[in-house]
């Protein structure tokens, strides 16, 4: 059985309204758990949500320092809004100069359709879905040749297209905005979202800054999520999942049969019933190992979860992948990282290549893995594998 300690068990009641296990209530919990607590928040960008649920009882037991730090969070993260609002208004207005379809996706949508206020739910980037692989290099340059710049040396787009669901991220002109240009919804090459005539049928627009702005339908949306922060990144981006999911379930439009064929037809119903466990509805069948590991991972250190989650793909890859991944050939080196043909500008991307390896993977082997940790990915792996 695992088991939640005590600063996640506070960090489960405030986020999934769950309650207290021990008698006495939050006045049980010691400083240290709410210094732990808000630590794990704040690598997570789940301040300002905790702090708008916070019952009276547990504002009052929490510590005053960490409170007015939780306060301050919430308005740096609702400034950062604002400004990601203009950039996302502002690349509707390209994208209805340039005549393409584009969807934003998760994080915009909640902010923005869901939470009572967009600060309440902070992005790490804006994801902009774009119908059709060409539309997608053509909004890619327009936002490049706009003052957008990569985060890294880019060359071709091809590599992306084949391999990745989204073209390299872009920085806007201020230097503050991250913007993700997607021409598929999930990781992988199976089915995808984008391809079905009905999901973009879905769309609805909502004005954002005077800029009509056009976003997934709802069920869509919630399978969308589900599938981001369960399959795709195994629980890694924490627990904001749980309050996204509550949102979208809470809806007054939400129709639970609509999303529940979406589920069976994506196959995630696993992930549907770990997601019902963690909302504690009657409709999941997890158990509470299933759902306390989940909350374990969620309240991880990302770092944390992608060392364990390397260290096992590496296992699995065979001699020739192994090569692959630390030898990339040469177009791989031209159309993934940007280098110039020639001799010369190869040498140095191989070269800047093992250094980046060299850091990464050292700091990955470097990092310490709980035991609690990986006893609770283990549970998360055994679940979605039956």
């Amino acid at each position: 059985m695992h088991h939640l300690e005590r600063w996640e068990q506070l960090g489960a009641a405030i986020l999934g309204r769950k309650q207290l296990p021990h008698a006495g209530g939050v006045d049980n919990y010691r400083p240290d758990d709410w210094v732990r607590l808000s630590r794990s928040l704040e690598e997570h960008r789940g301040i300002p949500i905790a702090l708008s649920l916070l019952s009276d009882e547990q504002r009052s037991a929490m510590p005053p320092a960490l409170l007015e730090r939780w306060k301050d969070a919430h308005i740096t993260y609702t400034l950062q809004h604002l400004r990601q609002q203009q950039v996302l208004a502002d690349c509707y207005a390209a994208f209805d100069k340039l005549g393409v379809d584009a969807l934003a996706l998760k994080g915009a949508w909640l902010s923005i359709c869901g939470y009572a206020e967009p600060g309440l739910r902070p992005m790490r980037d804006l994801d902009l879905l774009v119908r059709g692989k060409e539309n997608a290099v053509l909004v890619f340059d327009h936002l490049r040749s706009n003052g957008y710049r990569t985060l890294k040396p880019f060359q071709k787009h091809d590599w992306w297209l084949e391999n990745s669901h989204q073209l390299p991220a872009l920085v806007d002109p201020s230097e503050s905005v991250l913007v993700e240009v997607h021409h598929r919804v999930f990781h992988g090459n199976g089915p995808d979202m984008s391809d079905e005539d009905r999901f973009w049928a879905s769309a609805f627009k909502h004005k954002v800054i005077g800029q009509e702005v056009v976003f997934p339908g709802l069920e869509w949306t919630a399978v969308h999520i589900l599938a981001h922060s369960f399959r795709d990144h195994k629980l890694n981006n924490g627990p904001l999942v749980v309050t996204d999911l509550s949102i979208l379930f809470g809806h007054e439009d939400f129709q639970l049969e609509r999303y529940q064929e979406l589920v069976e037809h994506y196959a995630l119903e696993k992930e549907a019933m770990l997601a019902f466990g963690l909302l504690s509805r009657v409709e999941s069948k997890a158990n509470d190992a299933e759902i306390n590991a989940a909350w374990t991972m969620m309240f991880s250190s990302n770092r944390e979860l992608r060392a364990l989650r390397d260290r096992e793909r590496f296992t699995q890859y065979s001699w020739g992948e192994l090569l692959g991944q630390v030898v990339p050939s040469p177009s791989r080196l031209t159309s993934q990282y940007g280098v110039p043909k020639g001799f010369l500008s190869k040498a140095r991307g191989y070269a800047s290549h093992f250094n980046r390896l060299l850091r990464q993977r050292s700091t990955e082997v470097g990092t310490k893995v709980e035991p609690r940790t990986a006893a609770a990915c283990e549970i998360f792996e055994n679940l979605m594998s039956d």
